[in-house]
């Protein structure tokens, strides 16, 4: 079987979840947004016009997701955050997986940050759902330090 090129992207093959629930019926458009509390590496300046890089080992982050306002994750969600807000222990699996490329962002210790606003209208309205993560772990389909090419750069 052909290998799929990692240029193909089909939402559907986009899967999330969140402990025991599937999170299904993402909303049109940017539904998934995934961030890093910090950035990997700053500067610090010296006395002579000169820095170095410092590096942050801080892996804490942000993952929200959009779902339509009738999507039935939403209940499965609203379920585990009222559990967290009464017994205040609901931390697990937060994991995106990009079936087609391997992609894959990851944290053990996700929790609902809280429940999210709600909008009416006309119109079905989204909600997007914060989760915070103390260990956010980002991998990108095909990165290697064979595919990159090792030689390339100084490891020190």
């Amino acid at each position: 079987m052909a290998s799929i090129p990692s240029s193909v992207y089909d939402p559907k093959r986009v899967l999330v979840t969140f402990g025991p629930v599937p999170l299904i019926g993402r909303s049109p458009g940017k539904s998934i947004d995934v961030r890093r509390d910090a950035t990997t590496w700053s500067t610090v300046d010296g006395t002579n016009g000169e820095f170095k890089r410092r590096r942050s080992r801080k892996k804490s982050g942000t993952i929200e997701v959009t779902l339509r306002g009738t999507a039935p994750a939403n209940r499965g969600l609203g379920i585990l955050a009222k559990i967290d807000e009464k017994h205040g222990n609901l931390i697990g699996l937060l994991a995106i997986t990009d079936t087609l490329n391997g992609a894959l962002f990851m944290s053990t210790s996700a929790f609902i940050e809280t429940y999210p606003g709600m909008s009416y209208g006309v119109q079905e309205g989204d909600i997007t759902w914060k989760f915070r993560c103390d260990d956010l772990n980002m991998t990108y389909p095909g990165i290697s330090l064979e595919t990159i090419g090792v030689r390339l750069f100084s490891f020190s």
